[in-house]
């Protein structure tokens, strides 16, 4: 399985794949803590790879 981390900035879609769905979290908190974007605009997604 492959997890794709999803969050919108603006007009913009960022997408950024990880291995495991701890790495996906733990880079989501990091965008939370570091530039203040709302967590509710990012999610990590479990897909087929």
């Amino acid at each position: 399985m492959l997890w794709v981390m999803v969050w919108y900035i603006g007009m913009d879609i960022v997408q950024v794949e990880f291995e495991t769905e701890t790495l996906c979290e733990a880079a989501k908190a990091k965008l939370v803590e570091q530039h203040d974007i709302d967590r509710k605009n990012i999610a990590c997604l479990k897909v087929r790879g």
